[in-house]
């Protein structure tokens, strides 16, 4: 929605947009992965878990994965991936980027700090993010609630790390 792929009101969105919710059953789409390559083949990271203890869950990972632990590599203060105020790709810009002379003659004379401000630059920014109503909120913990106990016994655990009950007064514009 604030990447501007969704020209509803955020209300009107979350009601009319299924995928929106899509993406918070995680039970749901863990589900066909599970039934491919089974439970034990699968790690799942909770992303608050990351953020909070980002070299213990990298270690976790190297652990399942049965790989080296490399300590050196944990950049623990380091954030790559944020996304307020990130350049929204539009079409024009999209066609250029993926373009055989920008690919093999352009690009390749480019350092990645360039090409990030030359988007910051030229991109228009994501839009400010609006709130949903409480009602809205109401409705999408309704909506989520089997897929998160799903999820909690997926994962074997006795509560998620998060409370979803909370998120109407936590999170809605009526704050």
């Amino acid at each position: 929605h604030s990447a501007g792929d969704i020209d509803l009101p955020i209300d009107e969105a979350i009601q009319d947009c299924p995928e929106l919710l899509s993406y918070s059953k995680y039970a749901m789409q863990l589900d066909p992965w599970i039934k491919q390559f089974g439970r034990d083949n699968i790690k799942v990271i909770i992303f608050e878990s990351y953020v909070k203890d980002r070299r213990n869950t990298l270690l976790s990972i190297y652990d399942f994965l049965g790989v080296e632990r490399s300590l050196e590599k944990i950049q623990e203060d380091s954030i790559y991936n944020k996304g307020d105020g990130k350049p929204i790709n539009n079409a024009l810009f999209t066609k250029i980027s993926h373009s055989r002379v920008y690919r093999s003659c352009i690009r390749p004379l480019l350092s990645l700090s360039a090409r990030a401000a030359i988007k910051k630059m030229v991109l228009p920014k994501a839009k400010t993010k609006t709130k949903p109503s409480k009602e809205k909120l109401e409705w999408v913990v309704a909506q989520l609630q089997s897929d998160m106990d799903q999820f909690r016994l997926l994962l074997e655990e006795k509560e998620l790390p998060w409370d979803i009950s909370s998120a109407p007064t936590q999170f809605s514009r009526e704050e």
